[in-house]
């Protein structure tokens, strides 16, 4: 997004993933801490001021590290590699 001169947004500070020099970034506050601790929202917010362009995203790292969690594949003992067994039902 293209911010006009003065034009603000209101963001949540994990959906910023990069903005250029000539944009100003402030932080408030937003809400209170009762709905920070029970519910579950942040207390801080990240204000983007225009100029300049903005780069965002629409979910945060964290939310999106536990809608897909990595896929780990654990290497050893248990693996019959060696005989070519992959799992497979031949």
């Amino acid at each position: 997004k293209t911010l006009a001169p003065g034009e603000s947004l209101l963001v949540d500070t994990e959906s910023v993933l990069c903005f250029q020099d000539s944009v100003r970034v402030e932080v408030e506050t937003v809400g209170s801490l009762a709905a920070c601790c029970c519910g579950g929202e942040n207390l801080f917010f990240t204000k983007l001021i225009g100029p300049g362009q903005i780069w965002i995203q629409s979910m945060g790292i964290d939310k999106m590290r536990k809608l897909f969690p990595p896929n780990v594949v654990k290497m050893g003992s248990e693996s019959n590699e060696e005989d070519g067994d992959h799992g497979g039902d031949e």
